[in-house]
């Protein structure tokens, strides 16, 4: 959906009437949509972080001893040398006494030896727009439900509202986890972990077939 579907949606759940003067459309739902946005974008981040993983460049101003991150960040930070990936070597995250290349304090990225190129890096910013007409959510279409529930149940504790925030707040989770009753409904928490067909090779390099084959060799 689009924001301004998700707030028509919202306003509809919510049971509002066209004049409302506890609400103001769209202005208001568009703030909680946001909230909530945020909300399942971090929960994402901690557990399907590829789904949201962007790129970007970072030039030195002191001759590649330091690079400043232009943002704070969710999870891993992928670094890599010219010309990035997928060709380009990454650097190996390190203490500062350590045999690696890099070590981070807050945003700034700290080099065990100067590296005078491009930095490049892979990362989940922790800063994301808010919705409006012009900004739709990042996450996949299939946690709309999601976020138009927890907007719901974040509207529902402004005072003036007479119905139960917390049913909204049960709809959310259970859209999230799954139902506990249904063993085989895991929610979009068992839909993002099972995305890929391949994660289980996804550290391994050159590996010409599967792992079990060099056993007793």
């Amino acid at each position: 959906m689009t924001t301004e579907q998700m707030a028509a949606e919202m306003k509809r759940r919510l049971n509002r009437p066209d004049e409302d003067d506890l609400f103001e459309f769209p202005l208001d739902y568009q703030s909680y949509l946001s909230q909530a946005h945020r909300h399942f974008y971090k929960q994402t981040a901690q557990h399907r972080p590829t789904f949201l993983y962007a790129s970007t460049t970072v030039a030195s101003t002191d001759g590649g001893n330091t690079f400043l991150l232009t943002d704070d960040h969710y999870g891993e930070i992928l670094l890599f040398r010219d010309p990035g990936p997928p060709n380009g070597r990454p650097f190996v995250p390190s203490l500062p006494e350590g045999a690696g290349n890099f070590w981070q304090e807050g945003r700034n990225i700290r080099m065990l030896t100067p590296y005078t190129g491009t930095l490049y890096v892979r990362w989940i910013p922790a800063t994301i727009v808010d919705l409006d007409q012009d900004n739709d959510s990042l996450l996949p279409s299939y946690f709309d439900d999601a976020i138009i529930e927890w907007a719901c149940f974040l509207a529902g504790q402004k005072p003036g509202f007479l119905g139960n925030p917390e049913v909204y707040k049960a709809n959310a989770m259970r859209e999230w986890s799954g139902e506990p009753s249904d063993p085989s409904n895991m929610g979009l928490l068992g839909i993002i972990m099972r995305q890929s067909a391949h994660q289980a090779w996804e550290g391994i390099s050159d590996d010409p077939g599967p792992w079990w084959r060099g056993i007793g060799s």
